[in-house]
């Protein structure tokens, strides 16, 4: 399922430590050459090849459909006993933790898939300022609209980006302070 997800490694090594890189193989409907999924994991010795550790990968955007995934060592000798993928489509924070966020309800994006533009319709519960930015496979910022104040009630966000076909991250960021909700989404530009 198309989603945004964070990848948990497992991991073991006795000297050095190690770096490794995921990837996607391309060519398929939505990417055309092989893209890289996020960061370089690095991680230290843990002490011995079967003392297992989990390194992280933080908001991995993957593509709906069958694809083949690659582990690159970059470098560095370990063991691999395996990997998790976490569905971590929405997150919620608030610049107070004491603070419980109130629900933003997203009606949206559609179309999905789309081409030039879309409508994010939204509810909240209390005044908030919205922005919309959309982000590549490789977490590059590559549009964002004007922050904007919205009343309490039912809005709509129009988005147009310029996007090269493909797959991408739509994050919309509701700030109504001292509290601020984050909603990822993932999108597909025709």
């Amino acid at each position: 399922t198309a989603g945004v997800y964070d990848v948990n490694l497992r991991v073991a090594s006795l000297g050095s430590g190690g770096v490794l890189r995921l990837r996607l193989e391309g060519p398929t409907t939505a990417l055309r050459d092989d893209v890289v999924l996020g960061d370089d994991v690095a991680f230290g010795p843990t002490g011995g090849w079967q003392n297992w550790e989990t390194a992280s990968m933080d908001s991995v955007v993957l593509p709906a459909g069958e694809h083949i995934l690659k582990v690159i060592v970059v470098s560095g000798g370990f063991n691999l006993n395996r990997m998790e993928f976490v569905e971590a489509v929405s997150t919620v924070g608030s610049k107070d933790a004491g603070d419980v966020p109130q629900p933003v309800r997203i009606m949206g994006p559609y179309p999905n898939p789309f081409e030039g533009s879309m409508t994010v319709a939204f509810e909240t519960d209390v005044p908030t300022s919205a922005t919309a930015s959309v982000y590549d496979v490789l977490g590059r910022e590559l549009y964002t609209t004007p922050s904007r104040n919205y009343a309490t009630g039912r809005h709509q966000l129009d988005i147009k980006p310029d996007l090269a076909a493909g797959v991408y991250l739509l994050r919309l960021t509701f700030d109504d302070s001292p509290q601020v909700r984050v909603v990822d989404r993932m999108i597909v530009a025709m």
